[in-house]
């Protein structure tokens, strides 16, 4: 499996059916109209329908697209997977390790956790108020669920942080986004398709190259072990899914 790069082309190829393909061949749709935008100071074909930064990436890496499409095949959500992904890439590629991930929480840590857990009492009281009622009789009844949910879920993601603080003072590294994506897969399949995981975190920025006998080499000395970070990498695969 192949390290793909976004803006290269790939060196190794991958043999299906008998037949050889680049390991990172561009999908092309000649009839669509693309525009040119800047992600992450690099430039990128946007593709028409309002695509997100990560769809694109996938969709520009045919064997990032062959995962999501045999995923969604076996049973995960495309809606719910992309949102999975979002999460997992967000953490993946932002500085989610080391001893500055907590930094400039400290003592406050606590107090700010509050704040949140307040801020979720408040727009409870903001939704059941008249203000809110009007405003919600406005929306689409989906978007009246999410409005509905947001304490809910500023309640989990808060106490999922507390959880977080106290058993990973060093921060929560690299593992825990990846096992997340393993286990919400394995829940919406009943199969841990580790290739599949394997060719979708190969567009991710930052992170070694992962083969799929790797994760699942990973996978079963978390499981054997039964240690605290594949217990939260199950928390967080439901959170990112809610």
């Amino acid at each position: 499996m192949l390290k793909c790069s976004r803006n290269g082309l790939a060196s190794r190829t991958r043999q299906t059916a008998g037949v050889s393909r680049p390991a990172c061949q561009p999908t092309s749709n000649p009839g669509a109209t693309r525009e040119v935008a800047v992600v992450n100071s690099e430039k990128i074909n946007v593709h028409p329908g309002g695509l997100t930064a990560l769809q694109v990436r996938v969709k520009e890496i045919s064997e990032a697209q062959d995962a999501f499409d045999a995923l969604v095949r076996s049973g995960c959500k495309a809606d719910m997977l992309w949102r999975v992904l979002e999460g997992v890439f967000g953490m993946l590629e932002n500085p989610v390790g080391g001893p500055r991930f907590w930094r400039g929480f400290g003592k406050d840590f606590p107090r700010r956790l509050a704040d949140v857990r307040a801020a979720a009492g408040v727009l409870e009281t903001l939704n059941g108020s008249l203000l809110g009622k009007v405003f919600l009789s406005a929306c689409h009844a989906r978007q009246r669920e999410c409005y509905a949910a947001i304490p809910t879920l500023i309640r989990g993601y808060s106490d999922w942080l507390e959880r977080s603080w106290t058993r990973f003072p060093k921060g929560l590294g690299k593992s825990l986004p990846i096992g997340a994506l393993m286990q919400y897969i394995h829940r919406a399949t009943g199969a841990w398709h580790d290739r599949e995981v394997a060719d979708l975190l190969a567009i991710a920025e930052g992170i070694p190259e992962l083969e799929a006998q790797e994760l699942k080499g990973r996978r079963s000395d978390w499981q054997k072990r039964r240690t605290d970070l594949w217990e939260e990498a199950g928390g967080l695969a439901i959170f990112l899914s809610q």
